[in-house]
Formats: C-alpha cells, sequence, structure tokens
C-alpha cells in the first residue's frame, strides 16, 4: 500500500488578505502547513538591520530580497511538505515573488523564473484583499494602503494564471465561511 501523495493548496493575495489567518485556521483543523517565507526573511532583516534600514534595503535589493524568499519558501515547501499525507496549505507560494519583481519593474533572472515555475501546485486560492486594511508598518510591511494591496492581489493573480494554474479568487468573508468556500472548491478532487 503507498501513502497518499499530498496535496498542496496555496492560499495568497495581497498584504492584508487574511491568509496567515486562513492558513492558521487549518493548521488547528490538523492540517499540515508551510509558513509564509517572505515573512520570516523581513523579521530577520530587521532583527539584523533595523526596520528602517531593512525596508531601504528591500526597495534597492528586489532581486536579493527575493532570492532569499525563494530559498526559504523551497526550504519550508520541503519540510513541510516530505512527511504530509491529504492537504498542505501553504501561506503564499513561490511564484508571488515573480508578482512583487513585476511590480518593482524588476526583471527576474531565469534561475528563479524556472524554480519558481517547476512543481506546480495543485490548488491556488488568491484571497480578496480585506475592507479593513491594516498595513501593520511595525511588521516592516511596506505596503501602506488597500490600493496597494489590491494592485498587489492583481499581479499575483496574472503570474500564476501566465504559469498555467489556474488561480481561484476567494471573496471576503469570516475565516470559518473562507475555509469552508475553499474545502466545497476542492471537494470534487478529494473524490477522486
Amino acid at each position: 500500500m503507498t501513502a497518499e501523495r499530498c496535496r498542496r493548496v496555496v492560499l495568497t493575495g495581497g498584504p492584508g488578505s487574511g491568509k496567515t489567518s486562513l492558513v492558521e485556521h487549518y493548521q488547528k483543523a490538523g492540517h499540515a502547513i508551510v509558513p509564509e517565507a517572505a515573512l520570516q526573511i523581513i523579521q530577520e532583516l530587521t532583527r539584523t538591520m533595523g526596520l528602517a534600514a531593512q525596508r531601504r534595503w528591500r526597495q534597492k535589493h528586489v532581486i536579493e530580497f527575493q532570492r532569499l524568499i525563494l530559498q526559504r519558501q523551497i526550504e519550508l515547501e520541503r519540510r513541510g511538505i516530505s512527511q504530509a499525507v491529504g492537504l498542505v496549505f501553504l501561506d503564499r507560494g513561490r511564484p508571488d515573488g515573480l508578482a512583487y519583481m513585476h511590480l518593482a519593474e524588476v526583471k527576474p533572472p531565469e534561475d528563479m523564473i524556472a524554480l519558481m515555475a517547476e512543481d506546480p501546485y495543485d490548488y491556488v486560492f488568491i484571497l480578496d484583499t480585506l475592507e479593513q486594511f491594516d498595513p501593520r508598518p511595525a511588521t516592516g510591511r511596506i505596503t501602506e494602503s488597500r490600493e496597494d494591496s489590491l494592485r498587489i492581489q492583481r499581479a499575483i493573480f496574472g503570474v500564476y494564471r501566465d504559469l498555467g494554474c489556474q488561480p481561484v479568487l476567494v471573496p471576503v468573508m469570516p475565516i470559518a465561511r473562507r475555509a469552508g468556500w475553499i474545502d466545497h472548491a476542492i471537494q470534487p478532487a478529494r473524490k477522486s
């Protein structure tokens, strides 16, 4: 008897869309998760450089920053998926970095594009940005408004679509309803 291959479910979107809260909801329900790599890297840079300096560094070194995130994302995915069975929920996916590079008008290096595009995910859900946007400047994020978040959301949607995925936009609603909406969307695949 062989173990069931896990199915990787990416929950992504612009900052302030409720991704992390929804991933935590699935973790509490007993699913394996992969945390957000970008937030870990931002926190590490803030500890090393300070809040203002890391923000300036990220804006000047977009490719280097996205490379750090991609390396961490690959590591987190391998670790989180290696023993998983069933559904694994990811707080962002590898291609998100392409969207951020496009928005910064930086040409992504070919090696990064290849790593971001390989081994496509099973499902990609893009969460719509919450109405009550909180920029949370203390976290070191640069996104300052809901409009910025929506711009990022559109870029992320386009990147996944261009890579051959079929991203699905999840409307704003309470966490439990969003989870139910997603569960319903992937239900037919569970029965096959």
